[in-house]
């Protein structure tokens, strides 16, 4: 399988309803400081990405808050987009994105994982589903992004990859057999 570099872009300046602006540090960014506000129940929210072909998943560490389990989406490989989604206590919807490696492999438990922002608006517009961008740090709304001074981060992918699944069939299929052994011995 051919593995790709994938590039995501990040806000670094943002604009607060009040009229502030704000610079996102670099070190904010592994805690991904933007979230996608929707005024939509979460299960309509939910329903609309399960259309758009996002697949639930189980195999997930889940976050504090959470509304049920995530959903991602196959990226080019071995990138997936995963998505959580949130209430916030006040009737809204939180929606927040990463691109990790893939669950399918062993190197998701520990392999690169960025958030983003941009990425998830454009799926939520292709689901009809208005959002709006809250900075979870100043707790306030974005009333606008400064695309020029983005960051530009790019994901390179895992020098090797290991599939799990196969690896579950053969200790399995290696412990019944060693159970047979043991049984005739």
């Amino acid at each position: 399988m051919r593995k790709h570099a994938i590039i995501v872009r990040y806000p670094r300046f943002i604009k607060l309803k009040g009229g502030d602006f704000r610079e996102i540090k670099e070190e904010e960014l592994r805690r991904g400081p933007l979230a996608a506000l929707l005024l939509e129940e979460p299960d309509r929210v939910r329903s609309a990405l399960l259309r758009l072909g996002f697949k639930k998943t189980r195999l997930e560490v889940k976050k504090r808050g959470q509304s049920g389990c995530g959903l991602v989406r196959e990226l080019h490989p071995p990138w997936e987009l995963h998505l959580r989604i949130f209430r916030d206590g006040f009737g809204a919807t939180i929606v927040k994105g990463e691109v990790e490696v893939s669950r399918r492999y062993l190197e998701h438990l520990w392999g690169g994982r960025t958030p983003v922002i941009y990425e998830v608006l454009d799926i939520l517009r292709g689901g009809e589903l208005k959002s709006l961008i809250r900075d979870d740090v100043s707790g306030e709304m974005v009333e606008g992004i400064l695309e020029e001074g983005d960051y530009k981060l790019e994901l390179l992918p895992p020098r090797s990859l290991i599939c799990w699944k196969p690896l579950l069939v053969a200790g399995v299929g290696l412990g019944i057999f060693l159970g047979v052994l043991r049984k005739r011995g």
